[in-house]
Parts: structure tokens; sequence; C-alpha cells
């Protein structure tokens, strides 16, 4: 299932955070945890997973659109409502796009 970022809308794979908790492990943070890097991604989008895909500063930018923008919207709610439950969230959020056909 997808998780979304709370800035710009996009769709990530769950498993993205683990391969940039790979990544940051791979250059040498070993404080990279799942827990640390899903808040990351919670609060900062995109960019919390630069380290992973090669993302550079304003890649990740304001919905581009009133559909993205309630979806970014709703994924920062599901990530408050949730905290640490990234699944959870990724469940609530497809349940609900598919409901309502965002």
């Amino acid at each position: 299932m997808d998780i979304y970022c709370s800035k710009c809308a996009e769709p990530w794979d769950n498993d993205c955070i683990h391969d940039e908790v790979e990544a940051r492990r791979d250059n040498g943070d070993t404080e990279a945890t799942y827990k640390r890097v899903a808040r990351e991604f919670q609060v900062k989008g995109c960019m919390a997973l630069a380290t992973a895909y090669g993302l550079a500063e304003g890649d990740c930018e304001a919905a581009a659109n009133e559909s993205d923008s309630t979806r970014a919207l709703l994924a920062s709610v599901a990530y408050e409502m949730l905290g640490d439950d990234m699944d959870g969230a990724a469940s609530m959020l497809d349940d609900y796009f598919y409901a309502h056909n965002l």
C-alpha cells in the first residue's frame, strides 16, 4: 500500500521507508531507524527520502491541484492520528481514497 507525501501528495510504497533507512546506514548514519525516517516522512514529505532516491531541494513542492492538496492534507491528518503506525495510515488512506474516488 502507498503512503502519501504530506506536502505534494506523491504516493510512495511503504517500503520506501526501509530503503531510506538502508541507504542512510550505508552512508554511515548508525542512528537511522524505521521509526525515525517514518516520522521525518510525515513531517518533511518526500524530502525525507532524499538519500535513497536522490531527491534534491525543490523536488517536493506544494500540491499542484485541489485533489492533490486534499490528499496531502488527509495524509497529514492520518499520520497525526496514527503516529508510528504507517501501515495503519496507508490502509486508512487507501480505504478513504477508494471510497471517495480520490
